[in-house]
């Protein structure tokens, strides 16, 4: 059993670039949101944040249940409940705030919760807490503009180990700040 993690704030492109890369591969394709609801998996509803409860101990269960899969774990959690030992790397998917808020404005997401996730993606949430756990199996790849056959090309040059481990490419608060849209961003003001 061999884990490949995709996680990044949600609308970065996970599904779109998992599939992808699944298919590439030959791996099998896992959207963790879909399993939670499909079994269960969840202890509730936060009616503010507008987002299901996640059971990460029956998640984590199930993830390990996977017995001689290989498989790609998508979703904004994935790198939270797989399991480090069978885990060969994590790709951290990131885009632009600005083009962030137009994809979760398209889903029908409410402002707070369109605050809150470009917050996550300006804060680097993702990273932060995949690189606690998978330092040396981290590749952060920029999805803004970028057609998923470049995303997929430049996942498997890092997979087949042509390309180095690389973290930090992405730095929202730097990009931000010259756009002249931090401030206006950290305040809520998604336009």
């Amino acid at each position: 059993m061999v884990f490949i993690v995709v996680t990044g704030t949600p609308g970065t492109g996970k599904t779109v670039f998992s599939e992808a890369l699944a298919r590439e591969i030959g791996f099998t394709h896992l959207d963790v949101g879909k399993l939670c609801l499909d079994r269960g998996l969840t202890l509730g509803f936060d009616v503010e944040r507008q987002t299901y409860i996640v059971d990460m101990v029956g998640l984590r269960r199930a993830i390990r249940s996977l017995k001689d899969e290989d498989v790609i774990l998508d979703g904004h959690i994935a790198h939270l409940i797989a399991p480090p030992e069978y885990v060969k790397m994590v790709f951290i998917l990131r885009c632009h705030p600005r083009v962030l808020i137009g994809r979760l404005k398209a889903r029908g997401y409410p402002p707070e919760k369109i605050h809150e996730n470009v917050m996550a993606e300006i804060l680097d949430v993702c990273l932060v807490e995949a690189s606690e756990v998978y330092r040396d199996k981290l590749c952060e790849l920029d999805s803004t503009d970028k057609p998923v056959e470049r995303l997929v090309s430049d996942a498997l040059a890092f997979y087949r180990g042509d390309v180095k481990p690389r973290v930090g490419v992405v730095d929202w608060i730097s990009k931000l700040a010259e756009e002249g849209l931090l401030e206006k961003y950290i305040r809520g003001v998604l336009e």
